[in-house]
């Protein structure tokens, strides 16, 4: 199997900063890889 988790507690820490910026239209970070 593969370890899937790694993405996941990869992608944690940016993940409300993304979504924050999604809901207000406007991109301001690095986050296109996610």
């Amino acid at each position: 199997m593969f370890d899937l988790d790694r993405f996941l507690i990869a992608q944690k820490s940016n993940y409300d900063i993304a979504f924050e910026e999604i809901k207000a239209g406007k991109k301001r970070s690095h986050w296109m890889w996610y």
